[in-house]
This record gives structure tokens, sequence and C-alpha cells, in this order.
């Protein structure tokens, strides 16, 4: 399976896919989510800045197949999700954050319907096929 992202062609992994599923259906996904955000909190200061946001996604690409995304694109989510505006994610933004990522990974309409999903590659002349309904103004 391959998808188009930022202009390039991505192999995607079925296995990740399926890992990325799982984890959202996971019921102890805030558990989980809690466990990746307190590894990645350097300073133990129980929130995240930008710095410890991108090493979350660099996990989370290297372990889910999730994009990893460039610097602005990180800051860019840091300064969306961090809704108090106080320069960290708190756990509850950054599990809002979280979910998204998880759910567009999951849900990315470039890697589910992919060209092949409607093409039928038949040998055939289609307009063997046609055959005419009604004519336009006619009832």
């Amino acid at each position: 399976v391959t998808s188009v992202a930022g202009g390039g062609l991505k192999q995607i992994d079925p296995e990740a896919r399926r890992r990325t599923l799982e984890l959202l259906a996971d019921p102890d996904l805030d558990g989980i989510a809690k466990e990746i955000f307190v590894a990645h909190d350097a300073n133990k200061s129980g929130k995240l800045g930008l710095n410890e946001l991108q090493e979350v996604l660099r996990t989370l690409a290297r372990e889910l197949d999730l994009p990893a995304p460039e610097a602005t694109a990180a800051e860019s989510l840091f300064k969306k999700y961090d809704v108090n505006n106080d320069n960290e994610l708190a756990f509850n933004e950054f599990m809002q954050l979280l979910r998204a990522l998880l759910r567009r990974s999951a849900f990315d309409h470039s890697t589910i319907l992919r060209r092949e999903f409607f093409v039928n590659r038949s040998t055939e002349n289609i307009w063997n096929n046609y055959e005419k309904k009604k004519e336009l103004g006619h009832g």
C-alpha cells in the first residue's frame, strides 16, 4: 500500500497500520498515552515542551509508521493543542494531539481509498457496454 504524503510516495506498512488501529481501540489508551508522556517528559515537569513533543513525534513515526512532521509542522501542532497558551502541553492537551494523530494516520483517505480501489483494469472496450437510456429533454 502506498500513500502520497508531502509530495512523495511513501510505502505504508500494513502491520504498523494494524498497530495504530489497535492502539486507537485500546480501552487503556489513556494509560498508554500517560506512559509515552512521562517517558518523554525529560525535565519531569509534568508538561511537554516543543523539543519533548518533537521527540514523541519521532518515536511515534518510528514505532507506528506515523508521518514524522517537519519542525514547522511540529510547532504548528504544538501551538494548536496548547489551548491555554503556556508554551507547554499538559497531559490532557497531549492526549488530544495524540488521538488526532492516530486518527489521521489510521483513517488517512490516501491510504484507504487509493485510485486502484475504484479502477477496474479491463481490457475490453467500455463503449461496447454503452446503452442509451434516455435523451435529454425527451422525458
